[in-house]
């Protein structure tokens, strides 16, 4: 049986459907899909807390791994743990 073939859309990008059945085609089990990212992906966003706004920094599965006062200390925090930080609002 076949993988059945992406059909392009306006956006030209794959529906998320799509895009795991070619994944999965690759070889991928689900585990290994939802791990993707996990050790080089640093989400960061704005939260509050206290009634104020600090920077909250997941890592790509969703595991809290720090705060910073500043969207740009959190996003050198990232860095510096050799993260790749993506702005989440």
């Amino acid at each position: 049986m076949t993988a059945p073939k992406a059909t392009p859309r306006k956006t030209g990008l794959p529906s998320a459907a799509e895009f795991s059945t070619e994944l999965s085609g690759a070889g991928l089990s689900g585990a290994e899909l939802a791990a993707l990212g996990t050790q080089t992906i640093a989400f960061i966003k704005p939260v509050e807390q206290e009634g104020r706004t600090v920077w909250s920094i997941h890592a790509a599965d969703g595991q809290p791994l720090g705060a910073a006062q500043t969207r740009d200390a959190a996003m050198g925090a990232a860095l510096q743990h050799n993260l790749t930080p993506i702005s989440v609002h």
